[in-house]
């Protein structure tokens, strides 16, 4: 079992997810790993550094490992998967370098993970973050709790939406275990 971490950019003040374009209709581009969050929210924000071979490969937690290119890839991590980090000076960040000496960024609009520049400045480093537990809340009778006020009518929760750092003292919780989530289904007040 590895201990699942979130990734923030330094620069970006971001966090690094996972991007499923296949859940977005208008576009056209892979899967990939982005630098585009400023909660890091759900299992697609969670990440797990594995050790293979003396260096460190990022994998995603609908297990694929992170390229150096920037695309995903399943099965055991390639040499192009596995990165030597750095710590910089200070406690500034960590750094991510491929085996051609190039460090991983989030780059262009998207902020796409890649590795891309041959020094490691502000824009290559990370923190590496605890990834903290996270629940789905679903009453009894099937409706999902949304922590957004005031938007019961106009904001509909999917079961990826998960509330963070949940302290709740309800009566026979049932808890359901998945992969990526637990749900907790509250009973019926009387």
């Amino acid at each position: 079992m590895h201990v699942k971490v979130n990734l923030r950019s330094v620069h970006r003040q971001k966090f690094a997810c996972l991007y499923l374009p296949s859940e977005d209709d208008d576009q056209e581009d892979s899967d990939s790993v982005r630098v585009s969050s400023l909660i890091p929210w759900g299992w697609r924000a969670l990440f797990s550094l594995e050790f293979v071979d003396g260096r460190y490969a990022i994998r995603t937690n609908d297990d694929r490992y992170l390229r150096r290119d920037g695309s995903l890839v399943s099965g055991p991590p390639p040499a192009d998967a596995t990165f030597s980090v750095e710590l910089k000076a200070g406690g500034a960040g960590l750094a991510f370098r491929d085996r051609s000496g190039k460090y991983l960024t989030g780059v262009g609009r998207d902020a796409v993970v890649q590795a891309r520049n041959s020094s490691a400045g502000k824009d290559e480093l990370f923190s590496v973050e605890q990834g903290h537990p996270q629940v789905v809340i679903t009453a009894h009778n099937g409706r999902m709790v949304s922590i957004k006020q005031g938007t019961t009518n106009k904001y509909k929760c999917t079961k990826h939406q998960f509330i963070h750092l949940l302290t709740a003292t309800f009566k026979n919780l049932h808890i359901e275990n998945s992969k990526n989530y637990k749900k907790v289904i509250l009973p019926a007040s009387h």
